[in-house]
């Protein structure tokens, strides 16, 4: 099927036809109109057959016949030519339906694609009453792909389709002594002027979406309810709804004759649709974009199903001002590093640093990664603020070396710098500064680390080859299992202070943390305790076997101008703390 554009420029949509049927009509036309003027130049049929009885030689006859058939032809050859044309019409409109199906319609499930979700947002947004839209995401479905293969995983997405689709069918409202019998119907239809009452699509690669439409605003539980910044929050019913339908999809299932579990989380968001507000285009852009911040905010915090609050609109509201700023703030050198001091738990002396971003805005003072890495990771500006980041540790550690200090300093890497493109920065900036790889300890997450884990872990080994230390950092918060920790090319295994809390309280942590650090140190790991707060923390991370910790009771972030007090501190403190020999 040609594209539009193509379609235009070779006269071949409808416009196009139209034209040649035209030009055709009045080829018939003009062809038949001249034969009659023929004849009647020749002063009609009579004069010449009396023409041809004289000059016999001239056969005048066969003029007439040819004439009078082909008058007769071409009069046939419109009448077909026109059936013809008709007919290539319509073949041509139902192609052309076909392709703005397709267009519109997810190829894996059947269901509608994210361009029709968001017509039907902007449908009911513009038209309808109250509206929710809620975004489902499947957590770690890429290694279902990479584990099974993209045919077990399609079937899983068709499976979640069908599971989302039959519960849709199933009306919030619609229980005792609430709202009304009337039951949702599956996407909206654009022929009928108004959103249905529900519409399910796949709107990303592990991303469905529902949209549903409230009943009328006089049903108590059918109101969303608006605060006084001008935030809707989420009907309780839909929120219910979307719990039952979490539950649903959680429990084990069989595709392909393999056994799988989907985790699944939800970000939901209200739409007011009073008075035609906020109808439309805008209003629509607003709801997809709220519903996809509170599911940002759940899997931030850890929580199946977020809803769209004030407190968040207030949150999301600043990221968006940030995520403007960022840019020139990185341009002005706004963005600075702190240094955290990491101790080596034998000898007490600082022999490595955590570098840890900050940004120094003018109107907000010192913003720390909280406040606005979520806006770089979520754009593309996470790539020059690594970059950054990596050129000014990178000529710290050389003042450093100069100096005299051997420090190895670790730097954090989000999952979406882990290119070639990497590989590259840090050779110009290490190169620039004269500063040799193994000074430079690369940190990945476990979760970052796994979301692809077959271009991670070639890019991990690439960056050991070269020399520099690489860490996995986090480690017990993601989902990592000992065949992992036995394959990742890494060279240093960070605890998550999740497991440092309470250590020395906790026999089941301390059992954790000796069997972590003995594992690592049979692979060939360094093992750094993070989240050490305390005197107590202290005694209980070398006494688990770690090989180096950090928090704040060693030593809080600074900047590298503060470095010399703190580390003096720090290696005082321990002293006081390490028993000799």
């Amino acid at each position: 099927m040609p594209a539009p554009t193509s379609t235009r420029s070779s006269g071949r949509g409808p416009a196009g036809l139209r034209a040649r049927v035209v030009a055709e009509a009045v080829l018939v036309v003009v062809v038949s109109a001249a034969l009659t003027a023929v004849v009647q130049l020749a002063g009609g049929l009579q004069r010449l057959n009396r023409l041809d009885a004289a000059h016999p030689h001239l056969h005048l006859g066969t003029l007439v016949l040819f004439l009078a058939v082909s008058h007769l032809l071409m009069l046939c050859f419109g009448a077909r030519r026109g059936r013809q044309l008709r007919e290539e019409h319509r073949q041509r409109r139902r192609a052309e339906d076909a392709a703005a199906h397709l267009a519109r319609t997810d190829h894996v499930t059947g269901l509608p694609n994210r361009a029709a979700f968001a017509d039907a947002v902007h449908t009911a947004c513009a038209t309808a009453g109250r509206t929710t839209v809620v975004l489902f995401d499947l957590r770690g479905f890429a290694q279902v792909n990479e584990a099974f293969g993209h045919g077990v995983g399609d079937a899983v997405l068709t499976s979640i389709g069908q599971q989302l689709h039959r519960a849709c069918r199933r009306d919030p409202w619609h229980r005792p002594g609430h709202g009304s019998p009337d039951t949702p119907a599956s996407p909206a239809t654009p022929d009928t002027g108004s959103p249905a009452r529900s519409a399910v699509a796949r709107v990303g690669d592990d991303r469905f979406g529902v949209l549903w439409v409230h009943p009328a605003p006089g049903t108590a539980l059918a109101a969303g309810l608006v605060d006084g910044e001008g935030t809707v929050s989420t009907s309780p019913v839909v929120a219910r709804w979307v719990e039952d339908v979490l539950q649903d999809l959680q429990q084990p299932r069989e595709v392909a004759g393999v056994q799988l579990e989907v985790v699944a989380q939800a970000g939901l968001a209200g739409h007011a649709g009073r008075d035609g507000q906020d109808g439309g285009d805008s209003g629509a852009v607003d709801l997809l974009r709220r519903a996809d911040a509170a599911l940002t905010a759940g899997r931030r915090e850890g929580v199946p199903v977020r809803c769209f609050d004030a407190a968040l609109a207030q949150r999301s509201a600043r990221q968006l001002l940030l995520h403007g700023q960022l840019r020139h703030a990185l341009q002005r050198g706004e963005v600075t590093v702190h240094y955290q001091p990491q101790v080596d738990c034998s000898s007490g002396r600082v022999v490595a640093l955590e570098a840890l971003v900050r940004w120094q805005h003018p109107h907000l003072g010192l913003l720390l990664p909280g406040a606005f890495l979520d806006v770089a990771e979520r754009s593309s500006l996470i790539t020059p603020l690594t970059e950054t980041v990596i050129g000014l540790v990178a000529a710290d550690v050389a003042g450093w070396c100069a100096a005299g200090r051997d420090l190895v300093v670790a730097v954090n890497l989000s999952a979406r710098v882990l290119d070639a493109h990497l590989l590259d920065v840090l050779e110009g900036h290490l190169a620039r500064h004269g500063v040799p790889a193994r000074a430079l300890e690369l940190e990945v997450t476990e979760t970052a680390a796994l979301a692809d884990e077959r271009t991670s872990s070639a890019l991990l080994r690439e960056l050991r080859r070269r020399g520099h230390p690489v860490a996995i950092d986090d480690f017990g918060t993601g989902h990592a299992g000992l065949t992992y920790l036995r394959t990742v090319p890494a060279s240093t295994l960070k605890i998550d202070r999740a497991f440092i809390t309470g250590l020395d309280a906790d026999p089941r942590k301390q059992a954790v943390a000796h069997q972590v650090s003995a594992l690592a140190h049979r692979l060939g790991m360094d093992v750094v305790a993070e989240g050490v707060e305390t005197a107590r923390d202290w005694a209980a991370v070398r006494a688990a076997g770690c090989d180096r910790a950090q928090g704040y009771w060693l030593g809080r972030p600074v900047p590298a101008a503060d470095l010399p007090t703190v580390l003096a501190a720090a290696e005082a403190r321990t002293r006081t703390h390490t028993p000799a020999g």
